[in-house]
């Protein structure tokens, strides 16, 4: 009750300046990605065992669901709105890299640490009540994978000053060089060239996170011409790519494709971003008016206090409850999925889910609300190395996830040792909120 009390207080005072629509975004983005999530995951159980697949695999139409889906473009071209308006400012004030990065990581990574460092501890334990070690491994790898947009999105953050410096000099010819570098790795990883295709995972959401350098400028204005232009070029070349070109429709991994546009990222979510984001410019008047009203901005407000531990934990609630309707033998899980029955059940399946987060949530939402404790001495080059640690550690957990039944302890090992390694550096869970 308290975070709404703080909420309501906060949407009484919110300033006349503040663009409001963007929290709302960012708020809806993760939402969407969570709830596309829950959805997707097709689990039946045989002979008291569960069989895990895909909803794209049981039902190939809902690939082309994932085109709204599929909404993580939406939180990068925000962040770069959010970014950017952060580092003038900071510039402004005399602050310097090494500070202003650190209170960024610290928003971002500190409820990460303590999700990690729980899992891991419960990956130890798991390991030791004899369950079937493959079945961990797939548990912990799926709760993991929350991370992965957080590592990468820490990563975009961390170039910022020299991504904002690059887009005063050369705005055009900066995402024009990405977009470059995106093709190229895109066919060395269609040509099995080893290693290259990493690097999409920066240059892709760097370029989208970009996006919101425009936006921010004001260069999208009119914004009814500007939102048409954008939202119909992307979505004509999302259609020309996944038809004529050699990109598969799905905007998420599915089984089947012989590639996927997430991993690595392809051009087609570059695209996929302007088409979302000339759906945001179009949609920007009138949500904005709606936000002037005090219960929806309050919401959105609340909603963003916790949007992160929400979005770490609900995989979690998710594996948790499969693994109770498990134990029970319910015969929810013996429904087919994608018949009838199954999609009636979406309700009271994602009313259930819920009922599992909320606990989480209120057990961990201090991690987000933590006080930033002292940028630690050292400067910059302490900074940088502490936060790509803990961002590297986010990306061994979402890969590999927590739990590797062939090492010692059965413990992801090198993904500790750059989370130890990160908090050490930086000591970002340090204080209560």
């Amino acid at each position: 009750m308290g975070l709404f009390k703080a909420a309501g207080r906060m949407a009484r005072d919110t300033p006349e300046g503040r663009v409001r629509y963007l929290d709302f975004l960012r708020l809806l983005a993760i939402g969407v990605v969570m709830l596309g999530q829950w959805l997707m995951a097709a689990v039946i159980l045989e002979d008291g065992d569960l069989v895990i697949d895909q909803l794209l695999a049981v039902q190939p139409w809902t690939k082309g669901a994932t085109w709204l889906l599929q909404v993580m473009p939406v939180f990068f071209f925000v962040g770069g709105w959010v970014n950017a308006a952060s580092w003038e400012s900071a510039q402004r004030r005399g602050t310097g890299y090494a500070e202003w990065l650190f209170r960024r990581a610290h928003r971002l990574l500190a409820p990460a640490v303590v999700f990690s460092t729980v899992w891991a501890g419960i990956a130890l334990l798991l390991g030791r009540t004899g369950l079937d070690p493959g079945l961990i491994e797939d548990a912990t790898r799926y709760v993991g994978l929350a991370q992965w947009f957080l590592a990468v999105y820490v990563i975009v953050v961390i170039f910022v000053p020299l991504t904002t410096a690059a887009h005063r000099r050369w705005p055009l010819g900066t995402v024009g060089v990405l977009l470059v570098v995106i093709v190229v790795i895109d066919a060395a990883a269609r040509a099995d060239v080893p290693i290259v295709w990493w690097g999409n995972f920066a240059a892709v959401w760097m370029a989208v996170h970009q996006l919101g350098y425009f936006w921010r400028e004001g260069r999208f204005v009119p914004e009814r011409r500007w939102g048409m232009w954008l939202a119909s070029g992307g979505l004509a070349a999302m259609v020309l790519l996944t038809t004529a070109g050699p990109y598969p429709v799905s905007m998420v991994g599915a089984p089947g494709d012989e590639i996927t546009n997430t991993y690595p990222p392809t051009i087609v979510l570059f695209v996929l971003g302007v088409w979302q984001l000339g759906l945001a410019v179009l949609a920007r008047r009138p949500v904005e008016r709606w936000l002037q009203r005090t219960r929806p901005w309050t919401a959105v407000i609340a909603g963003n206090a916790m949007v992160l531990t929400v979005f770490l934990w609900h995989l979690t609630a998710m594996v948790g409850g499969f693994g109770l309707l498990w134990a029970l033998d319910s015969g929810f899980l013996r429904i087919e999925p994608g018949t009838a029955a199954w999609w009636l059940t979406r309700i009271p399946w994602f009313a259930f889910l819920v009922l599992l987060l909320v606990p989480l949530v209120a057990a961990f939402l201090w991690a987000e609300r933590m006080k930033s404790p002292p940028v630690p001495a050292g400067g910059p080059i302490r900074v940088f190395l502490g936060t790509a640690f803990l961002a590297t550690a986010m990306t061994l957990f979402a890969l590999e996830g927590f739990y590797e039944a062939q090492t010692s302890w059965g413990i992801n090992w090198w993904a500790i040792g750059f989370l130890l390694g990160g908090e050490v550096l930086l000591r970002l869970v340090t204080r209560r909120p």
